[in-house]
This record gives C-alpha cells, sequence and structure tokens, in this order.
C-alpha cells in the first residue's frame, strides 16, 4: 500500500460480531494494560490516564495542582451545559481506547502505552491542542511521541484536525505539564514526574463503522489476535508512516524535517526507525 494512501483504504462493511465491543475494550484497558503499568509504578486511573497525583508535588506545589484540577473541572461543567458530555465525547473515548488496547497489545513489547493526564488532554494550557495516547520506549524509557484519535476520516473537521497537528509539530510538538519520566531498571522501572515537550503528534482517525466492528471483534487477550485487529494495526501503522514520508500531494514531516527542534527531530527519527521493525 503506498505511502499517503492511508485515508482511502477500504473499510468492510459491518458484520454481525460479538454483543458488548465497548465494554471488551474498555476492560481490556482496565483490567489488563492499566494493571500492568500500576504494577510497575505509573501513576493511572482506571482507564489508563496519568493522574495528577501526589507524586508531581516533587515538580509543582499543592495549590498549582489543585488550580489545575479545578480549573478541569470547570471546564468539564461547562462542556456538560453545552451538551458535550454524551455523544462526541464518548465516541472519542472508545477511539481512544481501541487504539491504547491496540497499542498493548501489539507493541507492549517494546514500549510503554499510557494515557495523557486528563489536564494535558483537555485543558492543555501550555499548547493550543491536547494529546491522547502517549508511547515510551521500553529500553531506554525516553518519550516517543504522542497520537490525538480523530473522530473523522473525512470532511472539513478531519481536514482541520490534519492542519492542527501539523502546525503543532511546526511550533515544537506536544508539551505535557503532568508527564512522566521513565528510568529502566533491573526489574522494573524508576517512575518520575516530568514535564515533557518536543513529542512529536501523530493523528489516528477512525470511522464509526472501524470503531464498530474493531470493538466487536476485539478479543481482551494478550494471547489472542483477531484478524479485524491486525488490519487495524497495519491501518494505524500506515498512518503514521504517511504522515512522517507524506505522499504525492501532501508533504511529511521528514520532508520539513530541518523546521523541527532537534530534540522533535531525533525523536521521529527513532520513531521511523522503530516501525521499520513492526511486522503487520
Amino acid at each position: 500500500m503506498p505511502f499517503g494512501k492511508f485515508e482511502k483504504i477500504p473499510i468492510p462493511k459491518n458484520e454481525k460480531g460479538a454483543e458488548g465491543g465497548p465494554e471488551k475494550v474498555k476492560t481490556f484497558v482496565e483490567k489488563v494494560m492499566t494493571q500492568e503499568l500500576r504494577e510497575i509504578g505509573f501513576p493511572l486511573d482506571n482507564e489508563g490516564w496519568i493522574v495528577e497525583s501526589e507524586m508531581f508535588q516533587e515538580i509543582y506545589s499543592p495549590s498549582e495542582i489543585e488550580r489545575d484540577k479545578r480549573a478541569l473541572e470547570e471546564l468539564e461543567r461547562k462542556w456538560k451545559q453545552e451538551g458535550k458530555e454524551a455523544s462526541e465525547r464518548s465516541y472519542g473515548k472508545r477511539c481512544e481506547r481501541l487504539v491504547m488496547a491496540i497499542f498493548h497489545k501489539f507493541l507492549g513489547d517494546r514500549f510503554y502505552v499510557c494515557h495523557a493526564s486528563r489536564y494535558d488532554d483537555e485543558k492543555h494550557t501550555y499548547t493550543k491542542y491536547g494529546v491522547d495516547t502517549i508511547l515510551f520506549d521500553k529500553k531506554t524509557g525516553n518519550p516517543i511521541c504522542a497520537f490525538n484519535e480523530v473522530a473523522d476520516m473525512s470532511g472539513e473537521r478531519y481536514k482541520r484536525k490534519k492542519e492542527e497537528i501539523l502546525e503543532m509539530n511546526l511550533r515544537g510538538g506536544a508539551m505535557l505539564k503532568y508527564g512522566l519520566e521513565v528510568i529502566p531498571g533491573k526489574e522494573k522501572p524508576t517512575i518520575k514526574p516530568a514535564k515533557l515537550k518536543e513529542l512529536p503528534v501523530f493523528y489516528l482517525a477512525l470511522s464509526p463503522e472501524a470503531l464498530k466492528r474493531g470493538e466487536e471483534e476485539f478479543i481482551p487477550s494478550l494471547e489472542e489476535s483477531s484478524e479485524y485487529e491486525r488490519k487495524l494495526l497495519a491501518y494505524f501503522i500506515e498512518s503514521i508512516r504517511a504522515q512522517i514520508y507524506g505522499s504525492e500531494t501532501e508533504k511529511g514531516l521528514k520532508a520539513r524535517e530541518l523546521l523541527l527542534p532537534p530534540n522533535l527531530r531525533n525523536r521521529l527519527n527513532f520513531f521511523e526507525s522503530a516501525l521499520r521493525e513492526i511486522k503487520t
């Protein structure tokens, strides 16, 4: 499949699958992925999000952390009043869960996969846009990149999201106030609070049909996987590669490499190399 053609990947028509698809993915994220990361020290809530916990008092004052929590609560109250609490946000959360579950299942031997804090996803004071999923390299502990899941595969909203992510990278990438430093160890890593910056960001788009089928055909086990899960992984990887290398009509990040900050460029090159090793 040529680079740049991922938007045109044909999504098979939905077939009748097992019921409870969203719940299967949610349970896997909570009971398998999140539990594994908590056991080695990642400060996560039940859904795999980094928690603005007492750990962060090492780098921020308690009053600053409390202000951030209140600001986020106020934002969520505003969304609820505007009616954004139900369908729009729940669909986005389902996309995020499915991406995390697929990445943990297939890439978990190489990367730690978790969700940015709710503050960095939704409030994101330091950058114009929030991010969702984060990858850390297990060998080095380095943060590698971040993802923003997109609930559209066409139209003005999708086009705008692509432009926003490109702008975000050209302005220096993602910056996370509540990030983590992962220090590899013999038995398990040491996890410390850290402000992260200059992370390359990629968007991953899923249609409602692809999301529904992905949930229905998801097997909540590390030992088994469905054919459609493997197709989704291949689609995600192809999407990332297209954003790195570009297409006949669009420049990728590699073509703009000299415009990127050094740390972002180094992380992009590292991830590019890691992608070559991933078999889909």
